[in-house]
């Protein structure tokens, strides 16, 4: 019969499980459930700790010197400089048709610098995201470089584990760039967690499955992102979605940096 002080350190200590995950993801290999958590034991321990986050995947690399967060770049080499898309090509290559293409709502985001609204694209009859420099920092330069490089970056990674985007642009009567993305409906990851930790005892191992779930496909992403040369530098469960029918999609790649890939 196993001791139950040693069963409690097991299940207290997540360490080697999220430290394998993180560690082939970082390496830009496929982690796995399976060869994270060996037996029942080792996956509990994933999420079996309140306040447990994806955290530790966003320690390493966290510089934000600001000449590495203000490249506009465009193309699948994100560091020629004959690809640099400037915001004056983006005023330049968005005509006033397709910017009435969307017609935006209801607010459902904002942030330091953007505001994110739903919208109708009616082109194609959909609802997207449409995410717009707020007005207080749409005339500086620095913010919207920042703006338009996490478009870039976002739209340049295919990978259903990174919200797609569809459209970059300037927007003729404010000036202000935009961008429209996928409209995700769910939750954030920081969200699921919480709920897992106040659910009944009896429930939780369902709910933990599907948080182990979750954590694998985020270090798939993330994977991807660094097979391409790129660290996100902002991965906490906040930048998580959790759609309502399975998604796991990393979001707001605002402090993305390219990295040299071997």
């Amino acid at each position: 019969m196993q001791d139950s002080t040693q069963e409690s350190a097991e299940w207290s200590d997540p360490e080697p499980t999220v430290s394998l995950g993180v560690e082939r993801s970082g390496a830009g290999k496929r982690p796995d459930r399976d060869t994270n958590c060996s037996d029942r034991d080792a996956s509990e321990t994933l999420v079996a700790t309140p306040g447990l986050s994806l955290e530790p995947m966003a320690n390493a690399n966290v510089e934000q010197e600001n000449s590495d967060r203000t490249t506009c770049l465009s193309g699948s080499n994100l560091d020629d400089e004959s690809d640099v898309r400037t915001l004056a090509d983006l005023q330049h290559s968005l005509s006033e048709t397709e910017q009435h293409r969307y017609q935006e709502r209801d607010e459902i985001g904002r942030g330091g610098w953007g505001v994110v609204h739903r919208a109708v694209d009616r082109q194609f009859g959909r609802d997207v995201a449409v995410k717009t420099l707020n007005q207080k920092t749409v005339n500086k330069q620095t913010v919207q470089q920042r703006f338009v490089h996490e478009a870039m970056v976002t739209g340049q990674l295919q990978h259903p584990g990174i919200v797609p985007v569809y459209e970059l642009g300037r927007k003729t009567d404010s000036g202000a760039p935009f961008f429209v993305m996928k409209l995700l409906q769910g939750q954030t990851l920081a969200e699921v967690i919480h709920q897992h930790h106040q659910a009944d005892s009896r429930d939780r191992f369902v709910s933990l499955r599907n948080l182990l779930q979750r954590f694998v496909d985020v270090c798939n992403a993330v994977a991807y992102a660094h097979d391409k040369g790129i660290i996100h530098r902002d991965l906490k469960p906040s930048n998580v979605m959790v759609g309502e029918f399975g998604e796991t999609v990393v979001v707001d790649w605002g402090l993305a940096k390219r990295i040299l890939v071997n």
